[in-house]
């Protein structure tokens, strides 16, 4: 009994190109047709927790864009300030030996970003 086999192999960088290629043109067409989009009345208001800096932009800039055009007001609240990082932190000093202040200095930094 004969097992058919492909008649080609692919290099496993191939496969993966493959593969990337195939997820990426089936998601767009699946994504769009669950995607919702959020009605936004005038004078809305918004309140955005973010776990780290920079998230509540990343997250809903458009959302907060389409609010304060329709008169609403937004307010942000981030619940880190990202003073844990410490590997982030040891790049910024340049020292593997931290001190309390450093993680206060950096945590101050990243807010005010």
């Amino acid at each position: 009994m004969k097992i058919w086999q492909y008649p080609f192999t692919l290099s496993p960088r191939h496969a993966a190109a493959t593969f990337i290629l195939s997820v990426l043109w089936i998601s767009p067409a699946s994504a769009q047709s669950s995607i919702q989009s959020i009605e936004v009345k005038a004078q809305e208001r918004l309140l955005i927790l973010a776990p780290h800096p920079d998230d509540e932009s990343l997250s809903s800039a458009g959302l907060a864009h389409r609010v304060l055009a329709n008169n609403g007001s937004v307010r942000s609240v981030v619940i880190t300030a990202g003073d844990a990082y410490v590997e982030a932190i040891e790049k910024e000093t340049g020292r593997a030996n931290l001190k309390p202040t450093d993680f206060l200095k950096y945590g101050e930094q990243r807010l005010e970003e």
